[in-house]
């Protein structure tokens, strides 16, 4: 038996000052609580210190000769792949990866997920939807259903098989956002002909970056400010856990309040509609789980009947 879910629509005017300031906090994730479509570009840190260019490689090896790694002088920085025409409607152009020391990022729509990534298959091998509030019930595309404040304490042992240690299964910030940075470059360290300011872009943040950002959402709300109200200057620190190396995000809020506009209403919705969308797959998965487990169920039962009620005499021959 397949579990109803409900889709959450929010109904916002374009008119700020129409708008019923409870929806638009609900539909931004940041709603008052006793507790606490579209390929958007997203919003990363380079890890690698060494980029493999897959054509080469392969062209290399097709002709017995041995690929060398190109050297990617990046690791921290920031990093967003995007159209050299990025318009949010109709992009054009070719896709390009650009890179800066610092990033600033206007929060529109704030939102989290589970999920567990394979390295290996370097995949997803579980997602959750995405959610607004951790008092919502969430489904995920394995056929999870828990809610959001209690989901890895109950889930950790259901999906024991897809992870090696706890960790793996991982809460993340995913925060629909304007991304501007300046003076990017390319891999190569050559300067791009196009300007990264104000793009739709979506945001994972996880691990050591989860509290930080997590934080800086908390204490906004605490001031009585929306989210998009004020832009975050974000930089990276660095940390060492044995021979690992990573980089948290920093995160300071820039002094400059941002009032509502028609267009950060129009990007709401437009963003609310991305997140229904991913939210639908999810769920078609989680209802698919569900259907063939009924399936597998239902024939299981009837092998078993078969079995019980067959004369064994007749039907085996010895």
């Amino acid at each position: 038996m397949t579990t109803e879910l409900a889709t959450t629509t929010f109904d916002l005017p374009l008119d700020p000052n129409a708008v019923d300031m409870d929806v638009l906090k609900a539909a931004m994730g940041v709603q008052d609580e006793e507790q606490m479509g579209i390929m958007l570009p997203r919003l990363s840190i380079e890890y690698d210190s060494d980029y493999v260019d897959e054509d080469k490689k392969a062209k290399a090896e097709a002709a017995g000769k041995k690929y060398k790694a190109e050297n990617l002088p990046y690791r921290s920085f920031y990093k967003v792949t995007l159209r050299t025409d990025w318009d949010a409607e109709e992009p054009e152009g070719d896709f390009v990866t650009v890179y800066a020391e610092e990033a600033e990022y206007q929060p529109i729509v704030c939102t989290n997920r589970y999920q567990i990534y394979n390295p290996v298959e370097e995949k997803m091998t579980m997602s959750t939807e995405l959610y607004r509030s951790w008092d919502q019930t969430i489904v995920d595309d394995c056929g999870g259903e828990q809610s959001a404040r209690q989901y890895k304490k109950k889930m950790l042992l259901k999906y024991a098989n897809l992870i090696e240690e706890d960790r793996d299964l991982k809460c993340k910030n995913v925060i629909y956002g304007l991304l501007t940075m300046k003076g990017v470059v390319d891999r190569t360290g050559a300067k791009v002909d196009f300007e990264v300011i104000n793009v739709p872009c979506v945001w994972y943040t996880h691990g050591a970056s989860f509290m930080p950002v997590a934080n800086a959402i908390a204490e906004s709300k605490k001031q009585g400010l929306l989210p998009c109200n004020r832009v975050m200057q974000l930089t990276t620190g660095r940390e060492t856990n044995g021979a690992v190396t990573f980089f948290p995000v920093e995160v300071e809020w820039g002094s400059k309040h941002i009032d509502i506009s028609p267009a950060i209403l129009q990007l709401t919705i437009d963003f609310t509609a991305t997140i229904a969308a991913e939210n639908e797959d999810i769920r078609s998965k989680y209802e698919a789980k569900h259907a063939k487990n009924e399936a597998d169920s239902l024939a299981e039962i009837i092998v078993n009947e078969s079995l019980a009620t067959a004369d064994m005499d007749e039907d085996i021959p010895f």
